[in-house]
């Protein structure tokens, strides 16, 4: 009797452990899908020498509920817009000669402006006809040390 109740408290341990997360990273992911563009980039920082500074850009690839966001020309647009955007990162980046920790914040609004002046333009030229919003993130925009290796 222990041991079968052992069994079963051990069976559900791990499905909880298991499942649960994939179940509910499926039913969150069901309705998006998104894309993710990482940019690595080599800055000066003033008095603290050159460091990594990596940025994460995310969009939503499409809610499936709304036919606009099914088509082609929509997938074409996306994948512009993560090209552009990888683009305008690194530019913005690397137009800095050396940046001061306190010129990141700038740094990141100067990026942000540009991405949505894109986001509009693209949204504009591949819909020009319908109200098409293309939503987007800045989702990381930290500074890693180089490792010797």
């Amino acid at each position: 009797m222990i041991k079968d109740s052992l069994t079963i408290i051990a069976c559900v341990l791990l499905f909880s452990a298991t499942a649960m997360p994939s179940i509910s990273s499926s039913f969150y992911s069901s309705g998006y899908d998104r894309y993710s563009e990482n940019v690595v980039v080599s800055v000066e920082i003033a008095e603290k020498g050159l460091y990594n500074l990596v940025v994460s850009i995310q969009s939503f690839d499409k809610p499936k509920s709304f036919k606009s966001y099914n088509t082609d020309t929509y997938k074409d647009m996306m994948q512009r817009f993560m090209v552009e955007a990888r683009g305008i990162t690194v530019r913005k980046i690397l137009n800095r000669k050396e940046i001061s920790v306190s010129d990141f914040s700038v740094l990141r609004e100067e990026i942000d402006a540009e991405l949505t002046k894109l986001a509009d333009e693209l949204a504009y030229k591949y819909f020009p006809n319908k109200q098409m919003i293309l939503v987007y993130s800045i989702s990381n925009f930290f500074l890693l040390k180089p490792g010797d290796d």
